[in-house]
């Protein structure tokens, strides 16, 4: 008689003794460990890095996106209008997968189509970086001259990201949507992770949606810290920290901005509380790749939906302007 695998055997074994979050997604093996600080504004940037960044401490900060110029702004018909033409990236698939395709839109074009199966992860266009400031906490050179990257992550929600840690330090805020991340501490080794180091992947090998507590048992006993962001709030994430991410409910716009940044000497405890906002266009980010014009899937339709927003748009310009005018005009014969 042919002997079965010994995952197989094993599962069967354990029948319906198996362990708790079997085939179940990610973090229902048990509860989260206590909430992870969190703060109704960003601290100034000497406690920001004694406080958090030194000690590989996260950081929730409520409504820290709030007073960012981008987050009134940037509705879909203002960046069409505005921005319309400014390329993106796009991964096929909101449930991540680093083997399927990445492609080149125009932003107007992904504005048109991105309640599908699809997700941006892009750099944020060097045009609109003027409207969006570094958050109070980043306001130093000391932090400025340490910027690496600066992308959106744009989506209709229900999207689901691989376990993975980045080599950056982060800061991820929320401008519309909601979003839930699965916090595993640093420490842990890539092993006890049941690490993917195929080419293009370093992440861990188990699926997020249906974790095998049996195939990956590093997972039975795994410590987590849970975070819900909602609209507006802001989440520091430590360089190393291991994290999972979902983009709230399917079909609701979910549209995120982080900054990944390479660790600060300690110059940063130096730092004053800065007196007046400064844009993200204001630094340069070292390292930041952009989408090419070469590699640019175009459609006819791109630019006529472009123009009709700019021309619709203008027209309202105009008519305000000369309803303010002829109000104008009655008060000064008042």
């Amino acid at each position: 008689m042919a002997r079965l695998p010994p995952v197989i055997a094993m599962a069967i074994a354990l029948g319906a003794a198996a362990p708790p979050g079997h085939l179940k997604p990610l973090g229902h093996h048990q509860p989260p460990v206590a909430p992870i600080d969190q703060r109704d504004s960003f601290p100034d940037p000497a406690s920001f890095y004694r406080e958090y960044v030194r000690p590989r401490v996260p950081l929730l900060i409520k409504g820290g996106a709030k007073d960012q110029p981008g987050y009134e702004l940037w509705s879909d018909e203002y960046l069409t209008r505005n921005y319309g033409r400014a390329l993106v990236e796009v991964e096929e698939g909101k449930k991540e997968d680093r083997d399927q395709g990445l492609w080149t839109w125009r932003l107007v074009h992904f504005l048109r189509q991105y309640h599908g199966d699809m997700y941006s992860v892009s750099a944020v266009p060097i045009e609109m970086r003027h409207e969006y400031n570094f958050p109070r906490s980043l306001n130093c050179p000391a932090y400025t001259n340490q910027m690496a990257q600066l992308n959106h992550w744009f989506s209709s929600g229900g999207t689901v990201s691989v376990l993975h840690a980045d080599s950056f330090e982060n800061i991820n805020c929320l401008l519309d949507g909601e979003k839930q991340i699965l916090m595993f501490s640093y420490n842990l080794t890539q092993e006890h992770l049941h690490w993917d180091h195929r080419p293009n992947h370093g992440h861990s090998a188990v699926d997020p949606d249906s974790v095998d507590m049996i195939k990956f048992p590093g997972f039975q006993d795994l410590e987590y810290w849970r975070v819900d962001m909602h609209k507006g709030d802001c989440l520091f994430i430590p360089v190393g920290w291991y994290h999972q991410v979902r983009s709230g409910r399917p079909g609701e716009r979910n549209l995120g901005i982080n900054i990944w940044f390479h660790t600060p000497d300690v110059d940063a405890e130096q730092c004053t509380d800065p007196s007046t906002p400064l844009p993200v266009s204001a630094a340069e980010f070292h390292g930041q790749e952009f989408p090419l014009e070469q590699e640019l899937e175009e459609d006819p339709e791109d630019e006529d939906m472009y123009l009709e927003h700019k021309m619709s748009y203008e027209q309202l310009d105009l008519e305000e302007e000369e309803q303010d005018y002829l109000k104008q005009a009655v008060h000064d014969e008042h």
